[in-house]
């Protein structure tokens, strides 16, 4: 996959990866491979040739028209879910902040929608 392509936005209206560095995800995978926080050298260069092996495949397979795979419904419906607080929160702070007057209480309203948005999005995360 060409580098350009692996660009993740780490903006809050982003919707795809969570994460904001493509090779920090990578960086996890390997440890949670390996099991190990140093592997001997002949493991990982075994582990390295049988991965572009792989990776090879599964490119010629994209290529041929193969369709890519699909994602585990579970994080398909916490990426929904995410997105739709993101977008409930920006609805709520439209609604509070469009007419221009801010008054004490608008700054209160402000907090609970935050901490509203807050504690939704931690209890996805947490949930995974």
């Amino acid at each position: 996959m060409h580098a350009a392509m692996l660009q993740v936005d780490s903006r809050y209206d982003n919707n795809g990866p969570r994460t904001t560095n493509v090779a920090e995800g990578f960086h996890n995978g390997l440890n949670s491979r390996f099991r190990v926080v140093h592997p001997s050298l002949r493991l990982f260069l075994d582990w390295l040739q049988k991965y572009q092996y792989e990776v090879q495949c599964r490119g010629l397979q994209l290529l041929a028209g193969r369709s890519p795979k699909s994602r585990p419904a579970a994080y398909v419906q916490v990426d929904a879910d995410l997105w739709a607080a993101k977008v409930n929160y920006s609805m709520e702070c439209g609604n509070l902040f469009v007419y221009g007057f801010i008054t004490p209480d608008t700054i209160l309203k402000f907090r609970a929608a935050m901490e509203k948005y807050l504690s939704r999005v931690c209890y996805l995360i947490a949930g995974q």
